[in-house]
Formats: C-alpha cells, structure tokens, sequence
C-alpha cells in the first residue's frame, strides 16, 4: 500500500485515515458491536471512492495508450470530453449517485460513528481527509476528481504528437498512482469482510479481539513495507498488491496464476493454456511496453469481475507490440472473446 517511501496516490492521506481509524477503534474498548459498525462504516467509505474514480481510471488507461493514428483521427479531443464530462455534477447526481450517497454517508457518520469516537476518547481532528470527504459540500471527492480530469483534458486538448509520448507518460503514471490506491482500499475492504480467503475482521470482532488487533497492525506494517522494484508492494500477511515493477521484463508469477483461474472458470484449461503462452511469449521478447501490458492484462482477468474494456486494451498493446501473440496456437481466439 501507499507510503510516505513510495510515491503518492491521490487517495493516499484517505486511505491512512481509513486504516488509523479502524486501528484505533480496535485497540479501544469499544464493544464488538461498535467496533463492527465502525468497520461497516469503513467499507461503505471505500465503496463510494472505489466508484467515484473507477472510471477516471479508464480514461488515463485509455489515455496511456493513444496512438500516432488514434491522435491523428482525433481520440485525444474525443478523450478530452470524456474528461470534461466527469466534471458535470449530473453526472454524480444521476449516472453514479454519489452526491445522494456521500449524504447518506455523512449522516451515518454523525450519527453512529461520532458518537463512538467521543465515547471512547478517540480523537477525530485527525481523519481530515476523511471529513472532507463526507462534510464538503457535495464532498471533496468530486473536488479531486474535477482537478485531476481538467488538468488532463487540457493536456489532451493541446496534445501534438511530438508530445505523445510525454503525454502517454503521464498518463500512465497517473493512472498506476491511481490504481494502487485503488488496490489498496479494495484489499482493506476484502479483509474487512473477508474476501481475501481468510476470517473477515467482522467475524473476529466478538470472535478474537487480540487477532482482530494483530491483523489490523500487520496491514498497517504492510502499508509501509519496502517497495520492491517500482510498486510492487506486499502485505505482511501475504496478500499481495500489484502495481506495475520497474523490472519490466518479469511478469508476475503469481497474478499470473490467478489469472489462469480465473480464464479457466471463466472458459476452461485451453484458454486458460493461450494465457500462459501468451505470457511466456512476452517474457522471452523483453519488450518493456508488452510485458507492462501482459501485466495489467493479467491482473485484470484475475480480479472476480475483470473490465472488458481495459482487457481490450492491454491486448490491442500486446497484439500491436508482438503481433506473434495473436497467431499462437492454443485457443488464443478463445482467449480474445474474453475482451468482447
């Protein structure tokens, strides 16, 4: 996760709030019963953010990949009110409801979290982040998120090719930022529910406190773990949070695998087998640009409900960058059909 070692996401002074707040309610003498509505509450904070930016994070994806063609028949402009189209408070109101629900989520927190914080002692000035979220007119969220597309359509409306790459640059380190942060908040919430394959902090709210506490400080210890490489970044207890490695001739073993899981549930062993030589074919080119995009490739299709359109694009960047992809044996077609 995020560290003060590593570079910043936007949603890094968020998530530390987040995590300070579940540890120290945990080390409280709060009930089960309010330490688990606190940890609801956790949740809820992180579905909301995870919503709000999920599709900015598209954009910059799609953005990342604009192409000499692409620029030349006039995608960055079509990015660019894409971006600006963000901006629009409707599109809050009535695509994603997040205005509504940040209300919701501001009246949940005055009146059953506040009231446990100050029955405990616990100070709440700290969590800023937290309160600008839900206490801001309409919530800072929306605030960030208009920052971040008008910078970006600005740059989009500008764009010449011989600032493409620069562009795509930027782009791209946006959106890993991004999706780091992302990660992180959807791991936090997995392991508050327990979706991770282990006991959910809910359970072990009445079940064991004293594990209910260690866990949470390991997550806190993995938060601030070394990075590896780039932002390959792993929890203590061994849940992994994947961003792109500055070795960008490996592709990760082990996302990889859940990957093939994934295909295998998904369509069966011989697509699941197209992924693998499709990856081994990447590894042995050692080009940067395919393997980075076999790598988000990957991550995707293990995720329980990959995005299509993000598959299609980290495919079109490999089949564009090693064109021997798409003739693999294998049931490579198969393969494709996931992406549409």
């Amino acid at each position: 996760m995020p560290n003060s070692n590593g570079p910043r996401g936007p949603l890094d002074d968020l998530i530390r709030a987040l995590f300070e707040m579940a540890q120290k309610t945990a080390d409280s003498s709060a009930d089960a019963f309010d330490l688990r509505k606190v940890l609801r509450f956790l949740t809820r904070v992180v579905q909301i953010v995870d919503d709000s930016f999920e599709e900015v994070y598209g954009l910059l994806i799609e953005a990342a990949f604009l192409t000499p063609q692409a620029l030349a028949a006039g995608r960055n402009m079509e990015l660019a009110r894409e971006f600006k189209m963000l901006l629009a408070k409707s599109h809050f109101r009535d695509a994603t409801e997040i205005c509504s629900r940040l209300r919701y989520l501001a009246d949940n927190y005055h009146t059953e979290i506040r009231p446990i914080m100050q029955q405990e002692n616990i100070k709440i000035d700290e969590w800023g982040s937290i309160f600008r979220l839900i206490d801001a007119y309409e919530g800072s969220i929306i605030n960030d998120i208009e920052a971040l597309a008008k910078d970006v359509s600005r740059d989009l409306e500008r764009l010449t090719e011989s600032a493409l790459d620069e562009t795509r640059t930027a782009c791209h380190e946006k959106a890993e930022k991004l999706r780091g942060d992302l990660e992180a908040l959807r791991n936090f919430k997995g392991r508050i529910l327990g979706l991770s394959g282990e006991q959910g902090l809910l359970e072990l709210a009445a079940a064991d406190r004293s594990e209910l506490q260690r866990i949470i400080a390991n997550i806190e210890v993995g938060r601030g773990a070394t990075i590896v490489g780039g932002d390959s970044i792993q929890n203590v207890r061994g849940s992994t949070i994947v961003t792109r490695s500055t070795d960008t001739t490996i592709i990760q073993d082990s996302v990889l695998k859940d990957a093939m899981k994934r295909v295998e549930a998904m369509a069966d062993s011989e697509t699941a087998n197209a992924l693998k030589q499709v990856a081994e074919l990447v590894t042995a080119s050692g080009n940067k640009n395919a393997t980075e995009a076999m790598q988000g490739l990957t991550e995707e299709l293990a995720k329980e409900e990959p995005r299509k359109s993000l598959l299609r694009l980290y495919w079109d960047q490999i089949v564009k960058v090693l064109p021997d992809a798409a003739k693999l044996a294998g049931g490579v077609a198969a393969l494709a059909k996931l992406f549409v």
